[in-house]
């Protein structure tokens, strides 16, 4: 070699080609050398991970499926007051892997609190005449239901018994 830098790009990633290109950095167009010093690659399975130098960069790192999977990500973000004092929902909005049995119970419960929480604030928006058609067909009952779902929540969010 003439010690340029070696390169693989696998997948259609034109940019990334053409930024090391116009850098100076070689292509193994073959993508069987392992001895480049960039492995640009779309699926984490294509990097070996095991046959990695230390002069050798990837655009990936092993076990990124705890980041970059939803799931994975929601679940490890509410697991934060383990590790500091901070409550996840003061860095994300709410998420559920619902293919999860207790987690789509506790997105139905959401669901529920948040419509709970929309005709309150339309109840409360629009008057107790119900000028809006959304009250000819509520009930005393229903009202009655949202807001013990509203009082039950805010109670959870002080850490009251129910």
């Amino acid at each position: 070699g003439d010690g340029r830098k070696m390169f693989i790009v696998m997948g259609a990633f034109k940019d990334v080609r053409r930024g090391l290109l116009k850098r100076g950095w070689l292509e193994d167009e073959t993508k069987s050398r392992t001895d480049v010093h960039l492995k640009w690659t779309l699926y984490d399975t294509d990097v070996g991970y095991n046959g990695l130098k230390e002069y050798q960069m990837v655009n990936h790192f092993e076990g990124n499926g705890q980041v970059t999977s939803k799931g994975l990500l929601c679940r490890n973000l509410r697991n934060l007051p383990w590790v500091m004092d901070r409550d996840h929902l003061e860095l994300q909005p709410l998420c559920f892997d619902v293919n999860d049995p207790k987690e789509w119970a506790a997105f139905e419960a959401a669901f529920f609190d948040s419509a709970a929480q929309g005709l309150l604030r339309m109840f409360a928006e629009r008057g107790i005449n119900g000028c809006s058609s959304v009250f000819t067909t509520a009930t005393h009952g229903d009202v009655r239901t949202a807001l013990g779902r509203a009082n039950a929540r805010v109670k959870r969010l002080r850490g009251e018994p129910d």
